[in-house]
Order: structure tokens, then C-alpha cells, then sequence
């Protein structure tokens, strides 16, 4: 068997060991920034829900707007 191009037919593939690293490296990625985006969005719906109704009328919101955003702004 010739050797180059049994080198060169394994060289196509990525090791096994890396294809799983980094699946496992996504995967943690995309959970921190879930868990960013959380914290974020729950920051943002308390510094929303403190406002009193006049400084939320002064933004163009009302508070059943707050509400919504907490009840039903999540993955949007």
C-alpha cells in the first residue's frame, strides 16, 4: 500500500476526539450565552418594573407594556 495516500485519506477527517470537543465546546458556549441574555433581559424588566408610570408614559410605555415584556418578550 502506498503510504501517501494512506496519509492523505486520513488526514480528510478530523480526529474524533476534536469533533467531540468541539460539539462539547459549542454546546457550552451557546448555554452561556443563554444565560447572558437572562440575566440581561431580567436587568432590563427591573430597571423597567422600578420606573415609576410617569417616566414610563415619558418612553411610550405603560405598565401592562412592562408585564407583557416579562410574561411574554422571552426568545423574541
Amino acid at each position: 500500500m502506498n503510504t501517501s495516500l494512506t496519509t492523505a485519506s486520513r488526514s480528510k477527517h478530523a480526529p474524533l476526539a476534536s469533533t467531540n470537543f468541539e460539539a462539547f465546546r459549542s454546546a457550552v458556549t451557546q448555554i452561556a450565552d443563554r444565560i447572558q441574555r437572562r440575566r440581561k433581559a431580567r436587568a432590563n424588566y427591573a430597571a423597567l418594573r422600578d420606573l415609576d408610570d410617569h417616566m414610563l408614559r415619558d418612553i411610550g410605555l405603560t405598565r401592562s407594556d412592562v408585564i407583557d415584556l416579562q410574561n411574554f418578550g422571552r426568545g423574541r
